[in-house]
């Protein structure tokens, strides 16, 4: 077995898998230790349309749909002044009509078994022994085999996935904790409960009670996730946890109806969903991802989409780093900074939303002022936007392409909307997370000195891009060829240029916000 590597990682959960895949898809050699023996049970089985780019760039979504795991195309709720169900659908802002509801065990194993023919070397029942410093560098990892040996691997960089046990930032005393967010979770699983009707038969049903909140995810099992979450100041130890989950149950109003013919076929799981967040997210040498980095309350089910972009946006930032490295730092620092930047939207929506006597659309407008504050989509988009996770994608395609383009960038050169427009057409191609599921038809038109129209049909993920006038576009988008130019090589962000109203929009409003994480 080799004793360097380009990157060890600790943890094969979704952050570990998803980094060490992509990685060894590129050609480095990656090591994975992982201290159980998978396939092992996990909670978290409630997934966002986040998730489904990173299993495409992992070329593991056909596998994924095949495998029989429940559609979710939304989420309902009983939150709010009014005690009324009410839904929202990803595919009200796309291009993602439905996520999955998955059992954890045979989700994460699919991941790292894929991690392994992507050509990592996973090793399971091998924990932990110390992460290896030289100086303040990390440059290692020291770990335990079956047999009780210790082995020490080099490599250029580690990075931490090893979940909420978060070993290198506790190491290192960098874990804050959210003081408004300590909770506690129990849960249990059914048999025989009634699902949603019609399309939202799939979807997690989130119940707001006095002391908190219950969930109800159906499995493809056959069984039923059911959770309650509360204050850990509410309970009185294990016992009074158990009966206050009893009495939640016999006192909600739809989850009772699901479960009325239900039986629990398990016994009680609890957990601390203590929120937290790393000081950094990075070292000389290490990166944090997933839970390790760290874990938002689980009321919107991000945390195994923060762990797989987490881990995608990692690969994107070690690969550079390991061909570039006297970019180091900055490229680090963009990881801390994309990721703590979506990380914080996420628990300031969270702490908000928990005050549970407002009405529904105080929840769309908070969202709005989160993520939209020119109001280019409608205040319930903006909610669903923000929920399913496309913000997030948005955030960390535009950092990806930003740095794709920042190795590319001559400081005396102007390429011409026309060279652009080509190099997108490439990406697209070479790409095609980007536009999966997509259907759209979007007009560019450019003025200044160098402009000119193209326009970009999109039929079931397929980009074709053509120079002229489109006959019935979804969304015209207006824009000087200069800050074009600034924004396709990574000098204006899209997000920015929308906002300033340097990128101007007509038609489909919902459209152009979706361009934003197509076209980076």
């Amino acid at each position: 077995m080799l004793k360097e590597y380009d990157v060890a990682i600790v943890g094969a959960g979704p952050a570990g898998t998803t980094t060490a895949g992509l990685l060894a898809k590129q050609g480095y050699r990656v090591l994975v230790i992982e201290r159980e023996k998978f396939p092992r049970y996990h909670i978290g089985e409630s997934l966002v349309p986040g998730v489904l780019p990173v299993l495409q760039e992992l070329g593991l979504s056909d596998q994924v749909a095949r495998y029989g795991f429940i559609d979710k195309y939304g989420i309902t709720l009983l939150w709010g002044k009014l005690r009324d169900p009410w839904t929202t659908f990803f595919g009200e802002v796309g291009p993602f009509e439905h996520s999955y509801q998955v059992v954890r065990s045979e989700f994460d194993y699919l991941m790292l078994q894929h991690a392994r023919r992507l050509g990592a070397t996973v090793l399971e029942e091998t924990p932990l022994v110390d992460f290896v410093f030289e100086g303040d560098r990390c440059t290692g990892i020291a770990y335990s085999t079956a047999n009780g040996t210790m082995n020490t691997v080099r490599a250029r960089y580690v990075v931490d996935a090893s979940g909420q046990s978060s070993l290198l930032a506790r190491k290192l005393k960098l874990v804050q904790w959210d003081e408004d967010l300590k909770n506690v979770a129990i849960w249990a699983y059914y048999q025989g409960g009634r699902t949603l009707d019609g399309k939202y038969a799939g979807n997690i049903l989130v119940e707001n009670m006095l002391d908190g909140w219950l969930w109800d995810i159906p499995l493809h099992d056959g069984t039923h996730s059911v959770g309650w979450v509360t204050r850990a100041t509410n309970v009185n130890g294990r016992e009074d946890l158990e009966r206050s989950y009893r009495r939640m149950i016999d006192s909600s109003l739809e989850t009772r109806r699901l479960l009325a013919e239900a039986t629990r076929v398990s016994g009680f799981r609890t957990a601390r969903d203590w929120s937290y967040k790393s000081k950094r997210f990075w070292g000389p040498g290490f990166l944090l991802a997933g839970d390790a980095a760290g874990f938002v309350d689980p009321l919107f089910s991000t945390g195994v989409f923060l762990a797989m972009n987490g881990g995608s946006l990692a690969a994107k930032i070690l690969s550079d780093a390991l061909q570039h490295p006297e970019r180091e730092l900055e490229l680090l620092a963009r990881y801390d900074e994309t990721y703590k930047n979506f990380l914080d939207v996420v628990i300031s929506f969270v702490r908000y939303f928990y005050d549970a006597s407002l009405d529904k659309e105080m929840y769309w407008d908070h969202a709005r002022t989160l993520i939209d504050p020119l109001e280019q989509m409608s205040a319930r988009q903006d909610f669903v936007y923000l929920i399913s996770g496309l913000h997030g994608i948005r955030s960390v395609m535009s950092l990806e392409r930003q740095l794709t383009l920042g190795e590319l960038e001559c400081s005396d050169e102007t390429r011409t909307p026309r060279e652009l427009f080509n190099e997108l057409r490439d990406v697209l191609e070479h790409e095609p997370h980007r536009t999966v599921g997509l259907t759209a038809l979007y007009q560019f038109d450019i003025s200044g000195e160098q402009g000119g129209k193209w326009y970009v049909d999109i039929i079931d993920g397929k980009a074709k891009i053509c120079e002229g006038q489109a006959a019935n576009p979804g969304c015209t988008i207006v824009m000087q060829d200069s800050d074009y130019v600034a924004m396709a090589t990574g000098r204006l962000r899209g997000s920015t240029a929308f906002m300033t109203g340097k990128l101007r929009a007509q038609g489909d409003i919902a459209l152009a916000m979706k361009a934003n994480s197509i076209f980076g």
